[in-house]
């Protein structure tokens, strides 16, 4: 199990948490929960995680959080688990993404 840390973890559009846990099992959300106290092999991603049931949705193509859900949902590519993608910068709702694509921005498996 890996379980990592983020600023800010959106699990849809409207809903999210500051200072969030992420637990991942064979890089599939398994858990998810606010940082009550310092656990042990936790790594601090930073930024934030973006939860879905979408398989893939290609970050470099969207340009707000809205729009990555708008994506994630209209996505053929879903199954019953979540997954988890990383951006390494903390946006409000109706941010624009930065426009430096290759910034780190990622789907979490590829970490």
């Amino acid at each position: 199990m890996r379980r990592v840390a983020a600023n800010i973890v959106y699990i849809n559009d409207k809903e999210f948490h500051k200072n969030h846990i992420v637990e991942l099992f064979d890089d599939m959300v398994v858990n998810h929960y606010n940082i009550s106290e310092e656990l042990a092999m936790t790594e601090w991603l930073g930024g934030m995680l973006l939860l879905t049931t979408a398989s893939y949705v290609d970050l470099t193509q969207i340009d707000s959080i809205e729009e990555f859900y708008e994506v994630a949902n209209a996505c053929e590519q879903h199954d019953k688990r979540m997954h988890a993608y990383h951006l390494n910068k903390v946006l409000s709702p109706t941010a624009k993404f930065s426009a430096d694509n290759g910034s780190g921005n990622c789907h979490i498996k590829r970490l």
